[in-house]
């Protein structure tokens, strides 16, 4: 990582790290689990010894605090509470010992319903109908990603398996559309199709972000196109050209643009003969897709570096332009916010340290995972099941049906 982004990257961790433990730590109870990953991922990267330890000490005394506020939760736990708890096993490499917090989890498990845990019965119907909407998609794959882990990492504790895992949501989603970059609109599904898009690929690389190229080709070049409409966005907004941004100018998602460049990033390309799914081995021409795809992306992740750097303010944080017609903006907010007794203050808060996030992260490195790294093990296990999964489903073949191009705009009615 050079000087430039590791100064940006500590600036950032710092800022985050202030607020969250500010007032008694009132904003990091508010926010939950999520706060621990904004400097977990950067431990996890490996890139810089000092800057992954003071991350890996912001994390473990963020988790510490939370552990100890989650433990007091009476029994029985409301769903959104056993996933926050339950996220927290990813966090085990932190040199945290989990076994408390399972233990509470065990005993609200007796009181959830298992089999439909990660497909409520209020997205079943248009599941099996395969009309399932994006935002709805989002929230599904999020809690198969959270029992999908804890399945790797503590093999047959969490019983029984629900109905719907990453099988399932790998089968369905190559055959779900997203709608292509476009102008921020009402009736537009761009917005929660990219952010879907982005953290599908953390989701299956355990938020190491390092996806192999071959897995997903269609889903990282959507990503890409994505990356492409945000920087020829910020260009114009840097020209200063007139838009619909409350501030008067071209809008642009920073937090979007950032996921982008994080997911590219770690972006892998391998040519291996057992690169396989059930079509058969990758082609000649495939491959040289592949590599062209690789050869042009750095130019791509240079200019959105340079952005993101230039984006930073003195007190280290990302402050976003803001666009008051944007669909997307209300649903971005972490499933612990419906049960926060103040959801203006969550809201708030959310929005305030988000960017910074976003921004922290795409600006460090994504090195392949070592097999001899303690602090990997886990997520390369996980990834190795995912990578199986993906081959069995052929997710690296998407075939959107005809008829799914028409719910594109078919919205959540919560």
């Amino acid at each position: 990582m050079d000087e430039a982004r590791k100064a940006a990257v500590q600036r950032g961790l710092s800022f985050l790290y202030t607020n969250l433990s500010r007032d008694d730590y009132s904003p990091l109870l508010r926010l939950g689990g999520q706060c621990v990953s904004m400097f977990y991922d950067v431990f996890l990267s490996e890139t810089d010894a000092a800057l992954c330890e003071q991350a890996r000490e912001w994390a473990l005394a963020l988790l510490t605090v939370l552990a100890k506020h989650w433990l007091m939760w009476p029994q029985p736990l409301s769903v959104t509470q056993l996933f926050e708890i339950l996220g927290a096993v990813r966090y085990e490499p932190l040199g945290f010992d989990s076994a408390e917090l399972l233990a509470h989890a065990d005993e609200a498990i007796a009181h959830v319903d298992m089999v439909g845990l990660t497909m409520p019965g209020r997205f079943l119907a248009d599941w099996r109908s395969g009309q399932l909407c994006t935002c709805d998609w989002y929230e599904v794959a999020y809690r198969v990603f959270i029992i999908e882990y804890c399945e790797v990492v503590h093999p047959g504790r969490l019983q029984p398996r629900p109905r719907v895992g990453m099988r399932e949501v790998l089968a369905s989603l190559r055959r779900h559309s997203l709608e292509p970059p476009c102008q921020v609109a009402a009736d537009s599904d761009f917005g929660e199709g990219y952010y879907l898009a982005t953290h599908l690929c953390y989701w299956l690389s355990a938020y190491s972000a390092t996806l192999e190229l071959r897995d997903a080709p269609w889903l990282v070049a959507y990503v890409r196109d994505t990356l492409a409409f945000w920087l020829a966005q910020a260009e114009l907004r840097t020209q200063g050209i007139a838009g619909e941004a409350t501030d008067g100018l071209v809008y642009v998602d920073l937090d979007g643009l950032a996921e982008c460049v994080d997911v590219l990033r770690g972006l892998q390309h391998s040519r291996s003969a057992s690169s396989t799914n059930k079509f058969g081995t990758t082609s000649d021409a495939q491959e040289r897709q592949h590599a062209a795809f690789m050869q042009e992306l750095p130019a791509l992740l240079d200019r959105g570096t340079q952005w993101l750097l230039s984006q930073q303010t003195p007190n280290g944080s990302w402050a976003p332009s803001v666009h008051p017609k944007d669909p997307l903006k209300p649903k971005l907010r972490h499933v612990a916010a419906a049960e926060s007794e103040d959801n203006d203050t969550y809201t708030d808060l959310y929005d305030a340290l988000h960017p910074t996030w976003t921004c922290t992260m795409a600006l460090c490195d994504r090195p392949p995972a070592s097999k001899t790294s303690e602090r990997q093990r886990p997520g390369l296990l996980y990834t190795e099941r995912m990578r199986a999964l993906m081959q069995e489903t052929c997710f690296s073949a998407q075939t959107v049906p005809k008829k799914a191009r028409k719910r594109l705009h078919q919205r959540s009615k919560r």
